[in-house]
């Protein structure tokens, strides 16, 4: 039995300028991300996920990408509607979380500008990677197992 999947492999349910992908995060390039585009002061960019109940960890590195401007991007994981880690990233500081996520029926990741912008390119130039964000089975209940191609 598998007992890791990465993030971007499960569909997203509910989505505001998200997607799976490649991210350069501080110089190193994550294939298994998931890249949210907070491109508005006004609304946060996010990704839900269901999870059924099957994982026990969410670990990722937390960054903007390499190509973005210097400034600081905020994060932000909820579990079944409740925030349960949150801080901010400046460029080329990516953070390592770790977070619980025993019985979470629905997981959200979000990002949101945090300021404003004085230099060339404006919040249109800013993203943040879940970087190769990986899920741990949960092994007192794990997912069905997937139907054979």
């Amino acid at each position: 039995m598998q007992t890791t999947t990465y993030l971007s492999d499960l569909p997203i349910v509910g989505q505001r300028i998200a997607e799976p992908g490649s991210a350069d995060v501080a110089g190193s390039v994550y294939v298994h991300s998931v890249i949210l585009d907070p491109n508005n002061v006004d609304e946060k960019a996010w990704a839900d996920y269901d999870l059924g109940g099957h994982f026990a960890r969410l670990h990722a590195k937390v960054g903007m990408l390499s190509d973005d401007l210097d400034q600081t991007l905020a994060w932000e994981v909820f579990a079944n509607g409740q925030s349960i880690k949150r801080g901010t990233v400046g460029l080329y500081k990516p953070v390592e979380i770790d977070v619980d996520i025993t019985g979470v029926q629905r997981l959200r990741i979000t990002s949101a500008l945090t300021g404003h912008f004085d230099i060339g390119g404006g919040p249109d130039k800013l993203k943040l990677a879940f970087a190769d964000a990986t899920l741990s089975v949960d092994l007192h209940n794990p997912p069905p197992p997937s139907p054979a191609s």
